[in-house]
């Protein structure tokens, strides 16, 4: 890191060349200096799959579902009933008075299977919806990555920007000292030094936000460090906005979770028609009866077991018309869903395109002129040496260079963030 600084013998005091040779040194390595222990992007994907507190909690709404699927299978359940008269029924055994019945419907033909395909169909739409929050947290996770490699970075900038600083503050003395210039230039200088300590100590402290979201996503303890890596891999240009809009169509998961909910829908309604059909069932009816005084008839006052046939006769179709008007209602709103999130899909993803040719263009740019400026200063610094060049113009020259090089990562990270937001709109 450019932060220490060595011990200067005085041979290397007085030797003219050594200042300026240290400040080449210093710039050329303005985009270099790796950070140890780094973790990789996909890495920390993986970690977050798998620990994401929203998505384990998702999981496991989805495993109680498909336990309640396997309930489905019971028939309709056995009711026992008891029942007394308030006036007894008089019969030729003596008044009963009262009765306890047992009866068992049986299913509606296709209603279990109909009922399975329903809970099937809820837990669909809960796995489409786990795959939208996962391509959602990944997303955000890359964004949360990229910022932080940018704070990161900048913060090296602005490190070795110090050390190029303070080695100018040594040129400036120098001359000082040979009476070749003024205070007034080494004054300046540390006024730089002072400006930018802040700012690195400030900007450095922007991160912290951006660890947060890191640590919860991933589940990595806050003891642990999250490092991004020195250097971004190689990225690689997108398809252009009809391609991608072809693979979102195919594989974004909105379409298959309303897809999903569609199905869900008819199922909801082929339900719906089945509970309205008739049903029916066996019963046994134990009938208490008194006996009739006076009486010598052999089966006076004797109990009567009754086995029946039921039959279960919906009377009112109303609320079976409302609830098929309901899910077709439903499966319009879905259809008209579908469409709108097709269109704004097709429009973010050329809104993002464009944002990656636009980063891209700003990058060759500034890759360009911090070639050219990095020619420049090098001459500059030597004619400043030699007295042949103002303080004022290699001052200036290399702030401009500073900002060719933050301008450069701003637009470099821009590229993976527009990267980013292509995969995400896309659905890979």
């Amino acid at each position: 890191m450019a932060g220490g600084k060595k011990e200067i013998s005085p041979n290397m005091r007085n030797n003219k060349t050594y200042p300026w040779t240290r400040v080449l040194v210093l710039f050329l390595g303005l985009s270099t200096g790796p950070w140890l222990h780094s973790q990789s992007l996909n890495q920390l994907l993986e970690k977050a799959e798998a620990h994401y507190p929203t998505l384990q909690a998702q999981e496991t709404r989805i495993q109680a579902l498909q336990s309640r699927a396997d309930q489905q299978d019971e028939w309709p359940r056995l009711d026992v009933m008891a029942g007394g008269f308030a006036s007894p029924i008089q019969t030729r055994s003596g008044p009963q008075w009262a009765q306890l019945s047992a009866v068992q419907m049986f299913p509606i033909r296709g209603l279990i299977q109909a009922k399975e395909q329903l809970v099937n169909g809820e837990v669909a739409v809960a796995q489409q919806s786990l795959r939208q929050q996962v391509l959602l947290m990944r997303y955000q996770l890359k964004q949360a990555w990229y910022h932080l490699y940018h704070i990161e970075a900048t913060h090296e900038l602005l490190d070795r920007e110090l050390a190029l600083f303070a080695s100018l503050e040594q040129v400036a003395t120098a001359k000082v000292a040979a009476n070749k210039t003024s205070m007034a230039e080494v004054l300046r200088l540390q006024m730089k030094i002072e400006m930018v300590k802040s700012h690195a100590e400030t900007h450095h402290l922007s991160n912290e936000p951006l660890l947060i979201q890191l640590h919860h996503f991933t589940g990595i303890p806050r003891a642990d460090t999250i490092q991004p890596p020195a250097e971004l891999p190689r990225w690689e240009r997108p398809e252009r906005p009809p391609q991608l809009a072809e693979k979102m169509r195919t594989q974004h998961p909105v379409f298959d979770r309303l897809l999903a909910e569609e199905q869900l829908s008819s199922e909801k309604e082929a339900l719906a028609l089945l509970q309205n059909k008739w049903q029916f069932g066996v019963g046994l009816h134990y009938n208490l009866i008194t006996g009739i005084a006076d009486s010598e008839q052999a089966f006076n006052g004797r109990d009567a077991l009754m086995p029946a046939l039921h039959l279960k006769i919906p009377l009112q179709s109303g609320p079976t018309a409302a609830r098929v008007q309901e899910q077709q209602l439903i499966r319009q709103a879905v259809e008209q869903e579908r469409q709108a999130a097709e269109e704004e899909l097709i429009h973010q993803l050329s809104q993002a395109y464009w944002e990656f040719l636009q980063a891209k263009s700003e990058f060759e740019l500034q890759e360009k002129l911090a070639r050219k400026a990095e020619e420049l200063y090098t001459i500059t610094l030597t004619a400043y040496q030699n007295d042949q060049a103002p303080f004022s113009a290699l001052l200036q020259l290399q702030e401009e260079m500073l900002d060719y090089e933050k301008t450069r990562l701003e637009a470099n990270v821009n590229i993976y963030l527009a990267l980013a937001k292509i995969d995400y709109l896309q659905g890979s």
